[in-house]
C-alpha cells in the first residue's frame, strides 16, 4: 500500500487501452481502499497505534494515513465499487464476476456502515411472534443470528 500505487491504479483504470486490464486495476484498487479504510478507521478509534503505524507504513504514508478522513475516503471507496458495477460487471476475478463482489461491497457500505439505518428485517422471534426491526427504532437491539445444519 502506497500513494504510489494508488495512483498507477488510478492511472491505469482512467487511461488503459484494455478493458481487462483497466478491469484489474478497478479491482485491485478497491482491494486497496478496504485496507486503508480499515487503517484510518483503526486509527481513529486506537491513537496508542500511530507510533506501530508509522514504523509500519514509514513516515511519509503513515502521516498521509493520519490525515484521511473516513468519510471522503469511504466515498471513494464507494465511486470505485459503483465503476466496477457499472463498467465490469461481467468481468470475472477467480470464481466471481466483478459486479458480484462490487454489488456486496456496496451494500455493505450503503447499508451496513456505521451510522448507517439497518436494512428492514422481518421474521418471527423464538417465540414464533411476528416482528419487524423497524418496530424498535431508537431502541437498543442486540440481534444475534445462528444456525442449526
Amino acid at each position: 500500500p502506497s500513494r504510489a500505487a494508488e495512483n498507477l491504479l488510478g492511472s491505469i483504470l482512467k487511461s488503459n487501452e484494455s478493458a481487462d486490464v483497466r478491469a484489474q486495476a478497478c479491482y485491485f484498487l478497491a482491494e486497496l481502499l478496504e485496507r486503508k479504510v480499515e487503517v484510518v478507521d483503526q486509527l481513529k478509534g486506537e491513537p496508542e497505534l500511530v507510533e506501530r503505524v508509522l514504523e509500519y507504513y514509514g513516515e511519509d504514508y503513515g502521516k498521509h494515513l493520519l490525515s484521511l478522513e473516513t468519510e471522503k475516503l469511504a466515498k471513494q471507496l464507494e465511486g470505485v465499487y459503483q465503476q466496477m458495477t457499472d463498467s465490469f460487471a461481467d468481468v470475472d476475478i477467480g470464481d466471481e464476476k466483478m459486479g458480484e463482489i462490487a454489488s456486496r461491497a456496496l451494500f455493505r457500505i450503503r447499508h451496513l456502515s456505521v451510522g448507517r439505518v439497518a436494512p428492514e428485517i422481518e421474521n418471527e422471534d423464538i417465540s414464533g411472534k411476528q416482528f419487524k426491526l423497524s418496530d424498535y427504532r431508537g431502541k437498543v437491539v442486540m440481534l444475534s443470528f445462528w444456525g442449526h445444519w
